[in-house]
């Protein structure tokens, strides 16, 4: 288990923008990455994933979006779609970025 003060280092370092509002009371906590080529018999060119948490309205929800990628296009998908979905099951709200 992590210690406090690592928890507190990757709350900042993971942050990412949710609204442009700075009194919005939501956190999107996530990182990104790729691989290319994940295995030598793979049928996509890759992987790519979003993985984190949201604390809104005294809830955190935690995700993982893996998804693989066809074209280099796909890639940019990961976020948005992310989020659309978190929207759906009202982890972030609609006004969220």
């Amino acid at each position: 288990m992590a210690n406090r003060p690592s928890q507190r280092i990757h709350k900042k370092r993971y942050a990412a923008p949710t609204s442009p509002n700075p009194c919005q009371i939501t956190n999107l906590h996530a990182k990104t990455g790729w691989v290319a080529h994940a295995a030598q018999n793979a049928t996509s060119d890759g992987i790519a994933w979003y993985v984190g948490w949201v604390e809104h309205a005294g809830r955190r929800w935690f995700f993982a979006m893996n998804m693989d990628v066809i074209n280099d296009g796909d890639v940019a998908k990961r976020i948005p779609l992310t989020k659309q979905l978190l929207k759906e099951i009202s982890a972030l709200p609609a006004s969220a970025n």
